[in-house]
């Protein structure tokens, strides 16, 4: 139980960077984590039953990051507030 919990966390991680639009490598510390979740998972039980609890962790944490993460807005990707402000014409 506690490997799937830091298994949904860390997963959560991931997809919360990558729905912000952040670099794909941002996603590799929380990753590692969902992988050593995965291997101690192993270790306890046979490996269908950690994929398997991995992949329920994975749906759970979709689920979250869609409703609590707001996505960047396609007019702000790759602004930052000063060089909003630099282009706005008043």
């Amino acid at each position: 139980m506690n490997q799937a919990y830091i298994a949904a966390f860390h997963m959560g991680g991931v997809l919360y960077h990558n729905s912000l639009g952040h670099h794909p490598a941002s996603g590799v510390g929380p990753g590692m984590f969902v992988f050593l979740a995965f291997a101690v998972a192993c270790m306890r039980a046979p490996i269908w039953m950690a994929f398997g609890g991995l992949m329920v962790c994975y749906v759970f944490a979709v689920g979250l990051a869609k409703v609590l993460v707001k996505p960047k807005a396609a007019s702000d990707a790759g602004q930052s507030d000063e060089s909003a402000r630099l282009l706005r014409v008043d």
